[in-house]
């Protein structure tokens, strides 16, 4: 609990991070996500098969009021009705999740044009070299010429 500020509705993980946001410590010799072991020392087991969802859609969030679990059909669903998803139509910098403005965009693609690399231009941005390599490949971020 010396990571988990618990200031707001949300009790906030404030160690290490995954590249999503999502809490992540080492439980029982495991990497894990904090919101998972949350749900376990406060609620129990998670039953067979369930991920753990977010109700306040916070991921460092470990408040275990605010967690529940789920199928991945039931995650997916979520996505569509909070707009998280391509489905809603919100996408580029309007998505809740987007860590890049479409102008940062557009610099990674003409950087990699230039020859500038995967890595340096995933360090510069603060992004994972996959993001950058999906956004290059038009994979993500396709919306933007």
């Amino acid at each position: 609990m010396r990571f988990v500020d618990k200031t707001g509705p949300c009790w906030l993980w404030t160690g290490a991070a995954n590249e999503s946001g999502y809490g992540v410590l080492t439980w029982n010799k495991r990497v894990e996500r904090a919101h998972r072991i949350s749900y376990v020392i406060h609620k129990g087991p998670i039953p067979s098969g369930a991920m753990i969802r977010h109700r306040c859609d916070n991921p460092p969030c470990v408040n275990p009021d605010h967690l529940e679990p789920g199928t991945a059909a039931d995650n997916s669903a979520d996505m569509v009705v909070r707009g998280r998803s391509i489905a809603s139509g919100i996408c580029g910098e309007r998505h809740g999740m987007a860590k890049l403005t479409e102008s940062q965009v557009l610099e990674i693609r003409a950087a990699a044009e230039s020859g500038a690399s995967t890595r340096s231009l995933a360090q510069i941005y603060r992004v994972s070299r996959n993001s950058v390599r999906n956004i290059v490949t038009r994979r993500n971020w396709s919306h933007i010429p």
